[in-house]
């Protein structure tokens, strides 16, 4: 370290886009079958015995074993996925609030009770590398993969001079609970290196990035942060997120000769069609809106 702190290079702070963040649901099993049992059926039989469920699953995306896999030809299987990683619609038609089903909680990956650690992921970094969870990765899922393998090469430390800042991506960037760690972490990162940050967010990481810079102060901009590196910025809204909302955005569905897998539009809108995440990457009429406003 006291080499890299000498040198030429910056500490780094990583942010993914949209769906890019690997998810956990922590499962209180029996409050989640006495309030929905049905949906419960879907995953699990009972609370208790070998069968009962883990803890933790990654629901995003999940391994092929686990009973709320996509990869999987069954419809069971992607209503379990749906009411894991969805919200509660009837607490949502209510009341308008976007909250998980009673006994579920999600997490980003590395802010789970029980990936916390090094080992499991990598100071966060393993939240936002090679999503599906195979040996072999499709093109587009490997995420910042090729990147972290660089920078490693270069000397970086995940943790230490590369932070990498998983989000739960459902979640609007106004109310994420990123906003809490993104300044921590600006601060640490300077901290451990006595230098300012550069900051490369993808999509929409640069909602959550440009959220929280506007509310830091100037002061703590000027000392923390070095540059912002803005990587496909959806600042006028996204037309493909549109096309997922609709049922059209075949990304995550793989159409096979005699079964789907992966996403279905029925799944889609089951599982994140309401999450306010999506929400804030409609497109937007910003031009004509601010075309009177000064810069």
């Amino acid at each position: 370290m006291k080499a890299f702190n000498a040198g030429p290079c910056a500490p780094i702070a990583l942010l993914a886009g949209i769906t890019g963040t690997k998810l956990m649901v922590r499962i209180d099993c029996e409050v989640f079958k006495a309030n929905y049992p049905v949906e419960f059926s879907k995953c699990f039989s009972t609370c208790t015995g070998s069968y009962a469920p883990q803890k933790e699953y990654r629901i995003w995306v999940p391994h092929i074993t686990e009973p709320m896999s996509i990869l999987k030809p069954s419809d069971n299987s992607r209503a379990c996925f749906a009411a894991l990683i969805g919200n509660d619609i009837e607490l949502l038609t209510k009341t308008g609030e976007t909250k998980s089903r009673k006994g579920l909680t999600v997490y980003p990956l590395g802010l789970s009770p029980q990936t916390t650690t090094k080992t499991a992921s990598d100071c966060g970094m393993e939240a936002i590398i090679n999503l599906m969870p195979t040996m072999i990765q499709i093109s587009g899922y490997s995420q910042y993969r090729d990147l972290y393998t660089a920078l490693k090469n270069a000397g970086y430390v995940s943790g230490i001079n590369l932070q990498a800042l998983p989000y739960d991506w459902r979640i609007s960037y106004k109310e994420n609970t990123l906003n809490q760690i993104f300044p921590r972490t600006m601060k640490r990162l300077w901290e451990n290196t006595g230098k300012k940050v550069v900051i490369v967010a993808h999509s929409f990481g640069n909602m959550q990035t440009v959220h929280n810079l506007w509310k830091m102060p100037q002061a703590d901009k000027d000392k923390y942060i070095a540059r912002y590196i803005a990587l496909a910025p959806p600042y006028l809204g996204s037309s493909q997120l549109v096309s997922g909302l609709i049922g059209y955005d075949g990304r995550y569905a793989f159409d096979l000769v005699f079964f789907d897998l992966g996403i279905t539009p029925q799944t889609y809108k089951d599982a994140v069609a309401d999450a306010r995440g999506m929400f804030d990457l409609m497109p937007k009429k910003a031009v004509q809106t601010n075309q009177n406003s000064n810069w």
